[in-house]
């Protein structure tokens, strides 16, 4: 399946990811002083809108996609077509999409964790685990009522799981543990029996006994 991006928004999703990239700023790509200076001279109100919006976004008062103009549905439309791609299991698609959407707009924790949901299937383990962690950190910001519960353990479980590739066996047991809890809980609260929830209850159980039997 070839992806195909609104030409609008595969611009500025271009120059959003170019913010990140620090191939961006080699010498064949970046003008020089002097000709910044003429641009400058030639359109000043251009050029101190452009310094505005940099300076505007070093201090965090704006996201990259709010001064390019990329508006919540193209955001969404993206998230979804990355989500698509990742179950296609188109991976390099998919990674460019969830960079694209975490620098363009880096406060939305659910782009972290389809990142990190990229890289974990990629076997890109130290990326994944960097991915994660800034989507869960993100998570843990959100008021109570606003956090999705499910997709945040699921966040926890995946950087866990990530955590025993890197060997890193205490980490992962703190992470696996915070699941159990969670399956735990919900299990209790629940009226009826939930073989599915039990099911996944006990594989992480089988992880973390595994884990200290390593």
């Amino acid at each position: 399946m070839s992806l195909k991006l609104d030409p609008k928004f595969q611009s500025r999703h271009a120059l959003a990811a170019m913010l990140k990239s620090p191939r961006a700023s080699t010498a064949a790509q970046e003008p020089s002083q002097q000709e910044y200076e003429t641009w400058r001279n030639e359109k000043p109100e251009e050029a101190a809108a452009v310094e505005t919006m940099v300076q505007q976004m070093a201090k965090g008062e704006v996201s990259p996609a709010e001064a390019l103009g990329i508006s919540d549905a193209e955001l969404a439309y993206a998230a979804r077509l990355g989500a698509e791609q990742l179950e296609l299991g188109q991976h390099e698609n998919a990674r460019r999409i969830f960079l694209g959407l975490t620098t363009a707009e880096p406060s939305v924790p659910h782009f972290h964790v389809s990142l990190g949901q990229v890289y974990a299937a990629t076997q890109r383990h130290e990326e994944a685990y960097d991915a994660l962690s800034d989507g869960i950190e993100l998570f843990t910001k959100l008021p109570k009522d606003k956090l999705p519960m499910d997709l945040f353990i699921d966040a926890i479980l995946l950087r866990g799981q990530t955590l025993v590739r890197l060997k890193r066996p205490e980490d992962a047991i703190s992470d696996l543990s915070v699941v159990l809890d969670a399956y735990q809980d919900k299990i209790e609260k629940l009226p009826n029996e939930n073989p599915r929830l039990m099911d996944k209850l006990r594989q992480v159980q089988l992880i973390i006994e595994a884990v200290q039997k390593a």
